[in-house]
């Protein structure tokens, strides 16, 4: 029998705060130059169900590529400023960095964050240093060792993990994390404009815009992405999160009115969503456009893996989690158009 999800409804859905955006056509016209570029499929799970697949993601196997890169991009564009040329290709883009060295690219991340910097540092020949709680496992620090990053194996949770990046950052460093922090939060927007070209490839694979759009949550960075591009595309979609039931930092903090922190012990195989508190970027966004938070147990996640594998989707349990928060609401959505993301492949297979 499975596990019985707990679900949330949100009382302070409203008008969206505020946000600014970078523009999506320019940041899809970005990724478009960068090697392997294509859109990911939209795969139909269901009558009016569809899967957007990030299985494979410019070269990487998780959706997060698209905001490193263009966040990566942002911050060397804003140091570079009039002395940035036109460019066409990476190499092109590689060329001119070089007046920025020394430079590092510094980041905390539970494996597919730092992968896509590491990732980015690697096609633009610059360092990169990323932070990840040990309990990440073996198979994605030598993923990020394989890419060229100095990596720091952190006792704790990956909360702790950003704390000792923040405090260790150097002159010089580009804070490259996707959870703002202390502050900081420039890189951490623009990877939420990155995240935009999932949208604007979907809007021109849907017949047309969905009811409900089904996404996970680790700091909450993609969903809270997905409602500000929603809102940019007019389209009056309804956003479901869904987070581990032992690491549902949104969750609680709806329901204490405010960011809390959930200190675990996180022991989801949904690795990427262990995190303890919410991102305070994505929080005004999330407390206004969520409708509903799903927090569940990992066997959620492995029947939705095994439905996936079945239309032919490779997914790992951070990826699957989507479907499997979908599946777990039930027949609440029954009669509805619902688009779920698989965020990431089976990692484990790609070390």
């Amino acid at each position: 029998m499975a596990s019985t999800p707990r679900v949330f409804r949100n009382p302070y859905r409203g008008p969206l705060p505020p946000f600014h955006l970078d523009d999506a056509r320019e940041v899809l016209e970005f990724h478009r130059k960068l090697p392997g570029y294509a859109p990911t499929p939209l795969v139909r799970a269901g009558e009016r169900l569809w899967v957007k697949d990030e299985s494979h993601r410019l070269g990487l196997p998780a959706f997060k590529m698209l905001g490193a890169s263009w966040g990566t991009y942002q911050a060397l564009r804003s140091r570079l400023g009039d002395r940035l040329q036109p460019w066409q290709t990476i190499d092109e883009l590689r060329a001119q960095v070089v007046q920025l060295k020394p430079l590092t690219l510094a980041t905390a991340t539970d494996g597919n964050h730092g992968r896509a910097v590491a990732r980015m540092g690697r096609l633009l020949d610059l360092p990169t240093r990323v932070y990840l709680p040990k309990a990440a496992g073996p198979v994605r620090i030598r993923a990020l060792r394989d890419e060229g990053a100095e990596v720091i194996a952190v006792d704790g949770i990956y909360d702790e993990a950003l704390a000792r990046c923040v405090d260790e950052l150097r002159p010089g460093d580009v804070f490259a994390s996707d959870a703002d922090h202390r502050g900081e939060e420039g890189f951490a927007r623009t990877v939420l404009a990155g995240y935009g070209t999932l949208l604007q490839e979907a809007a021109e694979q849907l017949p047309e815009a969905p009811d409900v759009l089904v996404v996970q949550m680790g700091v909450g960075s993609l969903a809270s992405s997905m409602i500000a591009n929603l809102a940019r595309l007019g389209w009056p979609t309804e956003v479901i999160g869904v987070e581990p039931a032992d690491a549902d930092c949104v969750l609680e903090a709806l329901a204490a009115g405010h960011l809390v922190f959930v200190p675990g012990p996180h022991r989801s195989q949904m690795a990427g969503l262990n995190c303890a508190k919410a991102s305070d970027l994505a929080w005004p966004l999330l407390r206004a456009g969520l409708s509903a938070v799903v927090a569940i147990e990992d066997d959620w996640a492995e029947a939705a893996m095994e439905e996936l594998a079945a239309l032919g989707v490779e997914s790992g349990h951070s990826g699957a989690a989507g479907l499997a928060g979908y599946r777990a609401l039930g027949d609440e959505l029954a009669g509805r158009s619902v688009v779920v993301i698989n965020t990431e492949g089976a990692t484990h297979l790609h070390p």
